[in-house]
């Protein structure tokens, strides 16, 4: 009995250690055919990269995208051993994930959301990679190439609870320490000066590098899913908390230096002292939980199949299945330019609640990037004046669309100072509308109400705004949005209810909306021309 053990036994180290030579036999024409891969790729969905690649460059909070690329290199070069005894097999789950990952493409670049583009954009080269190695090697670099999503600059739509949850820390530890503070939204106002917790100041930059930082750190020094999961979530509370801690320490400096230093400490602090002692602090005290790296090997799971042809072919497949839906979109949109030009544009109007008055509009100048044409109106009721807005989007594409951030519902010489959803019906429909609430000129104070409409309904969701565009595309109807939003302006605080209930007597009292909308996106059809 002891025999054939021990022939079992050494049996088991020749499969650990011989193999290794015959798994990394196919290796070079694999790593040349994904490299090959990756670069046509990049370049078949140029747009997407440079937007990228720009973002990293020009935004502080997205600058660590810029060393991303390199340190999945780094990390797919550790696991060379690992690699070396498992054989590339070409795997059609891969062109699976690359048709998949072209669809999300194709529709995030139908509806013009660029960061859809690029998650997209990540998505296929995973399926490249899997469909050329096969997904039991791409398990090996599971993590170099999970961390790719990094690369996809996301976190805006945070910016503004950032704002809110930094103000909110900061006036509570004001008031812990004894100083009397006036908080409204934004805005602090102490015995000793006056402080806004702008957009520059909610940790965003902090945070997306932060937990960027946090998972790699997770991944490389515990073995442990859990360890790893308590620091990824330590990697996303502790800069929000310190950043709070940050504009606090400000504040009280300001009371002791003055605002002219208090401002120069804290640029000089925030960007390098404090963000990298945070930094320090949070892997010193990960180290000393650290685990040692698993030392087992993962076994030899036999020959690929085929050589250099094999692999060419997955190359090749998968950037032709990578390239059918964005080339059916770019044929669609050449033919849906020649159709446009049978229609004749209608101009927006969207008339008068019953009950309302024409009256010219207050000096509130919003602005709306990429906008066909900005309806901005005012009416008056007894007791009453507001605005209406209405920015017009005919036929979306990048930078001109409905849904964007560039949009400025502020205007110059206004402030945010508190964000909420409202409750409305409008033209028959419940909508979350975005509740904005500013201050002004001479302190002067102003409630924005502000939805979409896109494809016939209407909705105050950025991302459902988004499907109600893609969802009017792929049934063949026009993409037109519109950005609409009713304003108030008051001079005191307590006549904001009467201000609130006036805004809501509008919205109700608008009649037939959705269909005056629809006729514009709709247009008229333009007449034959005569020989």
């Amino acid at each position: 009995m002891g025999k054939p053990a021990v022939q079992a036994g050494a049996a088991g180290v020749s499969a650990m250690t011989a193999p290794s030579g015959a798994a990394g036999q196919g290796w070079p024409a694999a790593v040349v055919a994904v490299a090959v891969g990756v670069v046509v790729l990049l370049g078949m969905f140029s747009g997407t990269v440079v937007a990228t690649v720009s973002t990293w460059w020009n935004t502080g909070s997205y600058n660590h995208g810029l060393l991303v690329v390199p340190v999945v290199l780094l990390l797919v070069w550790e696991r060379r051993a690992a690699l070396a005894r498992v054989a590339p097999r070409p795997s059609p789950f891969g062109l699976l994930a690359v048709a998949v990952a072209s669809l999300l493409w194709t529709l995030g670049s139908a509806v013009a959301a660029l960061i859809v583009e690029q998650a997209a954009l990540v998505g296929m080269i995973w399926g490249l990679v899997i469909a050329v190695i096969g997904w039991r090697a791409a398990w090996q670099i599971a993590f170099p190439l999970a961390w790719l999503v990094f690369a996809v600059p996301f976190g805006d739509f945070l910016v503004v609870h950032l704002q809110d949850v930094t103000a909110w820390m900061t006036v509570g530890l004001l008031r812990l320490s004894g100083v009397p503070v006036f908080s409204d939204g934004v805005l602090l106002q102490t015995a000793f000066g006056s402080f806004e917790v702008a957009e520059a100041c909610s940790g965003l930059r902090f945070l997306t590098a932060c937990l960027a930082f946090g998972t790699l750190f997770a991944w490389q020094v515990y073995a442990d899913w859990k360890r790893r999961l308590l620091f990824v979530i330590a990697s996303a509370v502790v800069p929000v908390i310190a950043n709070g801690v940050r504009a606090y320490g400000i504040v009280m400096l300001t009371d002791m230096v003055g605002p002219s230093v208090a401002r120069d400490v804290d640029h000089v602090v925030y960007g390098w002292l404090f963000f990298s002692v945070v930094m320090a602090l949070m892997a010193g005290v990960g180290l000393l939980f650290r685990q040692p790296p698993p030392t087992a090997l993962p076994d030899f799971v036999g020959p690929g199949r085929g050589g250099t042809g094999t692999v060419a072919a997955a190359v090749v497949l998968a950037l032709g299945v990578g390239a059918v839906l964005p080339g059916w979109l770019a044929l669609g949109t050449i033919r849906d330019a020649h159709a446009a030009g049978g229609r004749i544009a209608v101009p927006l109007a969207l008339g008068v609640p019953a009950g309302w008055d024409d009256a010219p509009p207050r000096a509130w100048q919003p602005a709306f990037a990429g906008a066909a044409s900005v309806l901005h109106e005012g009416f008056a009721a007894p007791g009453a004046r507001l605005e209406r807005i209405a920015a017009w989007f005919p036929n979306q594409e990048q930078g001109r669309e409905v849904v964007n951030r560039q949009h400025d519902l502020l205007g110059p010489g206004w402030q945010r100072l508190s964000s909420a959803r409202v409750a409305l019906t409008v033209d028959g429909q419940p909508v979350e509308a975005l509740e904005l609430r500013l201050t002004g000129p001479e302190g002067a104070r102003r409630v924005v109400w502000s939805w979409y409409w896109v494809d016939g309904a209407f909705t105050g969701d950025d991302r459902l705004a988004k499907l109600l565009q893609a969802r009017a595309l792929l049934f063949g109807r026009s993409d037109a949005g519109a950005l609409l939003a009713v304003s108030a302006e008051y001079a005191d605080p307590l006549e904001e209810p009467a201000t609130l209930g006036a805004l809501r007597a509008f919205v109700v009292g608008q009649q037939d909306l959705s269909r005056r909308l629809a006729d514009a996106a709709e247009g008229l059809p333009a007449l034959a021309a005569r020989p």
